[in-house]
């Protein structure tokens, strides 16, 4: 009896010890859960308001890293040249045009008709390399790699990629341009069938201040080429007499001319 009266005494009294403040049994903290990373958008990819902005344009390569040099027939060598297609994606190259022989087509494959021209003279050429940038939607042939060598291969490549494009967005030719003449390769084409649509992040009153967008591109080409020896032709695509106005403005003050396609 006197034992069982003992083990309820000691029971009694780590229930007490148990129950006073400071000794209660703490939970073990609970995980807080990972948050779960967010996607990060594809380099290219436009806006769902289709526009292409923010745009990677910088990390397009217009430049190799290091210029190579390359045979002449004199016996001698020359730097081999970077040259440059700018090609127009915008919404607008979706239009269609009626041809003299009563064919409709579309804007955008007219351009693509004069690049897969110009990627055939190039082919003939040794002493260059080259990189493919469309605008209105982002992508570029190289894809953020340095411009490539000229081959048959690589050609074909290239002529395929261009088939492939589609239309779509608004053109920010402020921030292309821009960081094509920050590289600075020694030549560029622009092949275009739109107008520009207003800089991403430029003040409205500033370019409203430079007379519009078009006196506002045309200034900041103008202050971007300098000194620098990059060359900007243009060729327009169905272009009003206005827009063509532009155009030739436009390259002129990037050291080039401009062309009906």
């Amino acid at each position: 009896m006197t034992r069982l009266l003992l083990s309820l005494v000691m029971i009694l009294a780590a229930f007490a010890l148990c129950a006073r403040p400071g000794y209660a049994q703490e939970k073990p903290p609970q995980e807080t859960p990972a948050e779960t990373p967010k996607e990060t958008p594809k380099e290219g990819t436009p806006r769902e308001d289709g526009h292409d902005r923010p745009t990677p344009y910088p990390r397009i390569r217009f430049k190799p890293d290091k210029i190579e040099k390359v045979d002449t027939p004199e016996g001698g060598k020359k730097d081999v040249v970077s040259r440059v297609y700018l090609l127009d994606l915008s919404d607008d190259m979706t239009a269609t045009e009626s041809l003299e022989d009563g064919t409709v087509t579309s804007r955008l494959e007219l351009a693509k008709s004069k690049m897969k021209q110009a990627l055939d003279e190039l082919s003939k050429r040794r002493d260059a390399v080259f990189n493919i940038a469309s605008f209105g939607t982002v992508s570029d042939f190289a894809d953020n790699s340095q411009p490539l060598a000229i081959s048959a291969e690589v050609i074909e490549k290239a002529k395929k990629w261009v088939d492939d494009r589609v239309a779509g967005g608004k053109s920010d030719l402020y921030n292309l341009l821009k960081a094509l003449f920050d590289q600075e390769p020694t030549s560029a084409q622009m092949l275009v069938g739109s107008s520009p649509a207003a800089p991403a992040g430029v003040d409205v009153k500033t370019i409203e201040a430079a007379g519009g967008v078009q006196d506002y591109l045309i200034a900041a080409l103008t202050e971007w080429r300098g000194k620098k020896k990059t060359r900007l032709d243009i060729v327009g695509i169905s272009l009003t007499e206005e827009q063509r106005e532009f155009y030739r403005k436009l390259a002129q003050a990037g050291g080039g001319v401009y062309l009906d396609g």
